[in-house]
């Protein structure tokens, strides 16, 4: 029986150095794609005052080490992985004097518009390739400073470590047509050393810019939870979402106004229930926004029905968008004892949500999928020394309701969780880094709309063999009366 271990127990800075080692030695899976976008992850971990001068000290007492090695966007050779790496141990082994120092991933919250289905939600910034991109990074790099005016360029303030795997939007699972439409989103990973943390948001783009501390998002490696149980939290829409991931966006019958319509009817929307995403909710250390927002985490959405058990806490201060490292930590990692739900099943799909507050953001879908390959990349832990109900920090697959679809979540939980299909299922054993061949696409969720659409066939199948069965049965009853 292997010994568990706890994430808890790794430094920031181990973690950090982790994730720069396997992000060098597995480069990233790209898929092909008419349609690209990138985003920017940046890690926050200030601890240098110009990291172009220890890059120049580490050069003088390095043989051979130039920086084109240093910051080569890829590892073709030994040399070029060895200099990133031993450069990165000689800023954390020699300049960090704080050991303990916490670090924080930076997420925006995107200006909410009327017929974007990404609106208001949680993110990193980002967006679709121009033409004069000549790769993501670069997409990366110009969308940052264009949203939040931060110039990953600057090799006084950033490091790059490398890109995740290729994550795609899952629209038309089974509509061959619908695949060439989805957009292929490239994660690019970036360490901040030194510098303050001002922002200059795009009001047409982003509402506000929130820095979370990786321990709360951590956290869920050694204490993972699921759909439905106390301590989740859940985004809840109606089962027309699940029907337009399926069967795409298109034409005829499957027509997006055509699928709400029938979904959001009053006899077959209480028929078919809700439909529940996995979501983060983690504490805000510091934000900077130019709106307001709300004021306690119940109030998210305008038909939000979130329970009350985290409303006393106090908001970080943010008076100004200039934070230089003088905001306090919100130290409250408790967990509701309840589970949350975020209700927008009843919303109109053209009105604009909310997926912040002024002390939590809310974290789920395509921005989710991309944190747990960010957090299988810096995890030390081999899974097999971890939980055995830890998937990801996602917790699980979505759900559907569990009362009246509590069949078809026990195939979805035993797709998931059965040792004899984890390669399908998106299991820690057949993710990177622990299966180097593996494309991680976002911890098997192209595979969860085909094991959910199956499992909602058959067990809309046996209850349809059990109602004539029954009926059966009623019918010759009657007769022999």
């Amino acid at each position: 029986m292997p010994t568990l271990q706890k994430i808890s127990s790794y430094k920031n800075w181990e973690l950090i150095q982790q994730l720069a080692t396997h992000l060098v030695l597995f480069p990233a899976f790209k898929r092909e794609s008419m349609r690209r976008a990138a985003v920017a992850i940046v890690i926050c971990f200030e601890f240098l005052d110009d990291l172009q001068l220890d890059f120049d000290s580490f050069c003088r007492n390095s043989n051979g080490t130039t920086a084109n090695s240093i910051y080569s966007q890829t590892s073709a050779n030994t040399s070029q992985t060895a200099a990133k790496l031993a450069f990165l141990k000689f800023l954390f082994n020699e300049k960090l004097k704080e050991p303990e120092k916490r670090a924080q991933l930076l997420f925006i919250e995107r200006a909410a518009y009327e017929n974007d289905r990404f609106s208001g939600q949680i993110g990193f910034p980002g967006g679709k390739t121009e033409p004069t991109d000549h790769d993501d990074k670069a997409t990366a790099i110009r969308e940052t400073c264009e949203e939040i005016g931060w110039d990953l360029t600057d090799s006084k303030k950033y490091f790059y470590l490398g890109e995740l795997d290729d994550v795609t939007t899952s629209t038309g699972i089974l509509d061959d047509k619908a695949s060439k439409r989805r957009i292929m989103v490239s994660p690019q990973v970036f360490l901040k050393l030194s510098g303050n943390r001002s922002v200059f948001i795009d009001k047409g783009e982003v509402n506000s810019v929130n820095f979370v501390d990786l321990d709360q998002i951590t956290k869920y490696v050694d204490h993972p939870v699921r759909i439905f149980d106390a301590n989740a939290c859940a985004v809840k829409y109606d089962i027309s979402t699940f029907l337009q991931t399926v069967v795409g966006r298109g034409k005829g019958l499957y027509k997006q106004h055509k699928i709400d319509h029938y979904a959001k009817s009053s006899a077959l929307g209480r028929m078919l229930g809700g439909y529940y995403f996995s979501c983060l909710e983690l504490p805000i250390h510091s934000v900077a926004s130019h709106c307001n927002r709300f004021q306690e985490p119940i109030q998210v959405g305008k038909c939000a029905s979130v329970t009350k058990e985290l409303s006393s806490l106090q908001p970080p201060a943010h008076d100004s968008d200039d934070y230089n490292d003088k905001s306090k930590n919100n130290n409250n990692t408790m967990l509701p004892s309840k589970m949350k739900v975020l209700d927008f099943s009843n919303s109109s799909s053209l009105k604009p949500l909310k997926y912040a507050s002024d002390t939590h953001i809310y974290l789920w879908g395509l921005s989710l999928s991309i944190v747990c390959d960010f957090v299988d990349m810096l995890n030390p832990i081999h899974p097999t020394n971890l939980s055995s109900s830890y998937t990801s920090v996602s917790g699980s697959w979505p759900k559907l309701d569990k009362y009246i679809w509590f069949d078809v979540n026990w195939m979805i939980d035993l797709a998931q969780h059965n040792t004899l299909i984890k390669c399908i299922s998106g299991s820690p054993l057949f993710r990177k880094p622990y299966h180097k061949n593996r494309w991680n696409s976002g911890t098997g969720f192209i595979n969860y709309y085909r094991v959910a659409f199956l499992a909602i066939v058959m067990g809309t199948s046996v209850r349809c063999a059990l109602l004539a069965l029954l009926l059966k049965k009623s019918i010759q009853f009657i007769s022999k009366l």
